[in-house]
């Protein structure tokens, strides 16, 4: 009964490693994409401020 239950724990390990670079990756994501509006926003300040 205990040696399944260290295999659980293994496992549930193993899935949270896994999960935790999925969500670092995901987060990266976000900050790109949200670096890249800003970037896009501040093309349009100019885009805006030329045309004044």
């Amino acid at each position: 009964m205990k040696k399944e239950k260290v295999v659980r724990t293994s496992q549930c390990t193993a899935y949270l490693q896994q999960r935790r670079v999925i969500e670092v990756g995901e987060i990266e994501q976000i900050f790109t994409q949200r670096y890249d509006l800003q970037e896009e926003l501040r093309g349009d300040d100019r885009q805006i401020h030329n045309a004044r």
